[in-house]
């Protein structure tokens, strides 16, 4: 039981970060798409320690597919993020139940106990045709939060790596 435990804690502190969800606008054709640049506001998210290293993963995403960044751009991009407090559990099982000797009767109900606590990034991009000013395309993206800044970073840049592994331009 220790041993299934100790596998299940060693493999989800290996979870790799997870693609949500894609959309694109039916219809548009992402190859008249030359230039990008980001929305200024970004929503606060500029006091975020790692809003730098989206950017600049997002902007290396692009590039290889042939985008250059511009101050009057085709394409603008917006990006939120959230985090949010999670709970690995387990459920228990017989094997887990007080030793009962007695006449009484006993029940005995299977439980959830919390193996560990986490944080969860979420991340979503949303990219805006500047001329029409409508959003032809939305990744979101989530994995774990780490303290550990060169962890981070290396997840931020796996996570954006699988996100645009769904955008409708391929690497040139």
């Amino acid at each position: 039981m220790k041993r299934a435990v100790f596998l299940l804690l060693i493999v989800s502190a290996c979870t790799p970060v997870r693609v949500i969800s894609t959309e694109e606008t039916a219809g548009i054709d992402f190859n008249r798409y030359q230039t990008f640049g980001f929305f200024t506001d970004d929503m606060g998210l500029t006091e975020y320690p790692n809003f730098q290293v989206l950017k600049d993963a997002i902007s290396r995403e692009l590039t290889q597919r042939g985008l250059e960044t511009s101050d009057n751009p085709d394409l603008k991009i917006n990006i939120a993020a959230d985090k949010e407090d999670k709970q690995q559990t387990r459920e228990t099982d017989i094997r887990d139940a007080p030793p009962y000797m007695g006449t009484r009767n006993y029940t005995w109900q299977s439980e959830e106990i919390v193996v560990r606590e986490y944080e969860e990034g979420t991340v979503k991009i949303d990219m805006v045709d500047t001329e029409s000013n409508e959003m032809v395309w939305q990744g979101v993206a989530a994995g774990t939060i780490t303290g550990d800044q060169d962890k981070m970073k290396t997840r931020i840049d796996k996570a954006i790596d699988k996100l645009f592994s769904k955008f409708p331009i391929t690497e040139q």
